[in-house]
């Protein structure tokens, strides 16, 4: 599902529909459930990297070109008469081929290629094709469910609400088991202030030599030795700005003569900020190591709160750090006891499953285990559960995670699934009655999904169809005094339904709401299936209908 970030970028970010609660594509850190320390499944701290290939990539303004262009440079509006026209290609074209099919209804080339075709802001290729198709099963999926019962009693929502009810059980787990102590004394609180400052911020300068994370030591000693070249030559009264544009790797603050800009602490790598705080302003710092390579710093200005300013911050944040050590001792403390143990040589299948999540495991490799402890185990297939339909972020920062990232991610997780263990054999399992709450919320919380995409009355398509009925009478007209005002209308079809919430989405009448592990859960239970050698034909046949519109 990686390729709808391409459509999601595209679209307008404020999609006035405050539906979380399903949402996989939410950000990454709190995607399942966090509580403290804990995260159902972690992001590695990897940032900065794109979601979507290059060639692929799409400038958020295009979204606001799209949503501000004067109406005729905008793609046409999804009119009933274009929805009946995509209706009928699909009944007369009996022998076209399918691109898609979906609980017994099918998407052909024809019809992909008219709702890209007519409707896209941008420009159809592979990617917006697939996404396109992607699209059209969740959404046929979904309303095929909803059209069948509107209460979604026959969809198990039981993998999601597992998910929230071990959360739930976490949070019983620390109540129970741990006890801070988060009375801050006013002493405690100066001293750590004046150690560390909190909310000051720098204004700094930077040379920067890099050797890489794999450079060996003669390299890496040569580069020290320039670095120490060049310190001296700025000790000895060198132009700073002059020298980092001439001399230093990071081309963006060389080019800015070395400027870092100003920044809080804790903003930059843990060993560059430490030197840069250290310094006093207009001070040369020695050259500072990094996995990168060596650093010449100066700090050029620094701004110091007051202690009043963040006191209150200050105190939270130390009655925090007391929380996350009680919660590491504990889970020292029962992985111990409970003789916890994980796998050696597991990072490199971990990162393959990542790749490609969704791809049919070989007989026998969903049980093998990852992490083991007395009574239970994390195995490759609860792996996969939690990777499958992740937010594109993240899978995009496991695939450039180092080894000891997957590493630490993998027994965080393994080390909540025990915890969830040691929850439930401690009693604190939620009840038949919460299970059966948060059950019904699931399902409540995919119906809002639904009419945020359109597929149930009262979402956007139906506003949107409600609008049309009042100013376009049966032969276009605008309807007035003598025209009757339409106030009642049939509810669509199941193919009206996907086609008007694609083609709104399409034209950058309205934002994407993905579906998230509501997704998930409609494909495990549905049939369906893309034909991907087809996606290069309608592909060919939009960009045709596109030119002649």
């Amino acid at each position: 599902m990686r390729r709808i970030a391409a459509i999601r970028r595209a679209s307008s970010s404020e999609s006035g529909y405050p539906v979380e609660s399903m949402d996989r594509e939410s950000p990454p850190e709190s995607f399942l459930r966090k509580r403290g320390n804990r995260t159902l499944l972690r992001q590695p701290a990897v940032q900065g990297v794109s979601t979507i290939p290059q060639r692929n990539a799409i400038d958020r303004d295009l979204a606001g070109k799209a949503a501000h262009a004067p109406p005729a440079l905008r793609a046409p509006r999804c009119s009933p008469g274009f929805i009946h026209g995509l209706l009928a290609l699909s009944l007369l074209g009996c022998e076209a081929a399918v691109l898609a099919e979906a609980d017994g209804r099918h998407l052909t080339v024809d019809v992909a290629a008219e709702l890209a075709g007519r409707h896209s802001v941008l420009p159809v290729d592979s990617q917006v094709m697939g996404a396109v198709v992607e699209l059209w099963a969740d959404y046929t999926l979904l309303a095929t469910r909803l059209e069948a019962d509107t209460m979604l009693a026959a969809l198990d929502v039981a993998p999601v609400a597992e998910v929230m009810l071990g959360g739930l059980m976490l949070e019983r787990l620390w109540d129970a088991a741990i006890s801070v102590d988060t009375v801050v004394a006013d002493e405690e609180l100066a001293e750590r202030f004046a150690a560390e400052t909190p909310g000051a911020r720098a204004t700094a300068s930077q040379i920067l030599l890099l050797f890489g994370p794999e450079a060996a030591e003669e390299e890496r000693d040569s580069v020290r030795s320039v670095a120490e070249r060049l310190r001296a030559e700025l000790a000895g009264g060198a132009d700073f700005a002059a020298l980092a544009r001439r001399s230093s790797d990071d081309l963006g603050s060389g080019a800015r003569g070395g400027s870092l800009g100003t920044f809080e602490r804790g903003d930059m790598l843990p060993e560059v900020d430490s030197a840069i705080f250290a310094l006093a302003p207009g001070e040369l710092s020695h050259p500072v190591e990094s996995e990168i390579g060596y650093y010449i710093l100066r700090l050029d200005r620094i701004e110091l709160p007051r202690f009043s300013e963040v006191a209150d911050q200050l105190r939270l944040r130390i009655r925090a750090e007391r929380v996350a050590r009680a919660e590491e001792e504990y889970i020292a403390e029962v992985a111990g006891a409970r003789g916890f143990r994980m796998a050696t040589g597991i990072v490199g299948a971990a990162r393959a499953l990542a790749a490609s999540p969704d791809r049919r495991l070989p007989a026998g490799a969903a049980e093998r285990d990852l992490a083991t402890w007395e009574g239970g185990a994390y195995r490759v297939g609860d792996l996969q559960a939690g990777l499958s339909g992740a937010p594109p972020e993240l899978l995009a920062g496991l695939a450039t995670a180092s080894d000891e990232e997957w590493e630490e991610t993998l027994r965080r997780q393994a080390e909540t699934e025990m915890l969830v263990a040691e929850a439930r054999s401690r009693g604190l399992a939620p009840s038949a009655e919460e299970t059966d709450s948060i059950e019904a919320a699931t399902r409540a919380a995919i119906r809002d999904l639904a009419r945020a995409v359109g597929l149930l009355e009262g979402g956007a398509a139906g506003e949107a169809r409600e609008e049309g009925a009042e100013g376009d009478g049966a032969d276009g007209s605008t309807s007035g005094a003598d025209t009757p005002m339409v106030l009642h209308s049939a509810p669509p079809s199941v193919e009206e339904a996907v086609a008007e919430a694609i083609a709104a989405l399409l034209s950058g009448e309205r934002s994407l709401v993905p579906l998230g592990r509501a997704a998930e859960l409609l494909r495990s239970q549905g049939s369906w299936q893309i034909h991907e050698g087809r996606i290069e034909e309608a592909v060919s046949l939009a960009r045709e209908i596109a030119r002649g519109s």
